[in-house]
């Protein structure tokens, strides 16, 4: 009997070979899957003046401030796959700090009217989120507001607090404090006269804190307070 020949056999191994890698690969992710689909970052908070924003349906929420006073808006915001996050503002004419997933705009309009401002929250993978407001600049019917600082001379050692008192006249106020420059906190009580405890930083810095007041007859009124940390 004459042998029998192999080699259309052996010519065919490779080829077998890779046509069973392939199926391998496929079954187990390969055979070019695609990547997971882009998860939406998502907008924990928007305040405006240290007032937390509600965004209800589709409407674009109306926020008032004084014209020529200045306006601080946070927009807070994570990615469930924690991817990093970028923060882009549109409309604002002042600056824009970041820090982490908290992005912090100000704006100081000098003219009666609306602006709209949009905050956009987008991740590494291109996915967004978008928040917009309608800021209300008006002249307000003056409210009197003075903001003390003790001591007089307006300086706290880092790491220390100090005590921020907000008095205002007519009707019943409501009072909202926010750090608008600087790094420090502050934590506020909702008495009138209103007080406030500010923390500073770690560092030296100037600190500016934004006491800003609404009451039942619809006038507003702003001050600040400037802390030398040192």
């Amino acid at each position: 009997m004459p042998p029998i020949t192999c080699y259309s056999l052996r010519r065919r191994a490779p080829r077998l070979l890779l046509a069973a890698l392939a199926v391998a690969l496929t079954g187990c992710g390969g055979g070019g899957a695609s990547l997971p689909t882009a998860t939406t970052p998502v907008i924990d908070g928007f305040a405006v003046n240290g007032a937390a924003v509600a965004f209800p349906g589709t409407a674009v929420p109306v926020v008032t401030t004084p014209t020529n006073a200045p306006a601080s808006l946070v927009c807070t915001a994570h990615d469930p796959d924690h991817s990093p996050l970028t923060f882009t503002w549109s409309g604002i004419s002042g600056t824009v700090t970041t820090q982490n997933d908290v992005s912090t705009a100000g704006d100081t309009p000098t003219a009666d009217g609306d602006t709209l401002i949009t905050c956009t929250v987008a991740n590494a993978r291109g996915a967004s989120a978008a928040r917009t407001v309608t800021l209300r600049a008006g002249t307000p019917v003056v409210a009197a507001l003075s903001v003390l600082l003790s001591p007089a001379s307006g300086t706290v050692a880092p790491g220390k607090t100090d005590l921020l008192t907000a008095i205002a006249a007519g009707g019943i106020p409501t009072f909202h404090f926010s750090v608008i420059s600087g790094t420090g906190t502050v934590l506020q009580s909702a008495a009138n006269p209103a007080q406030a405890t500010f923390t500073a930083p770690a560092a030296a810095e100037s600190d500016t804190v934004l006491c800003y007041v609404t009451d039942t007859q619809g006038r507003s009124a702003t001050a600040t307070s400037v802390i030398a940390v040192q």
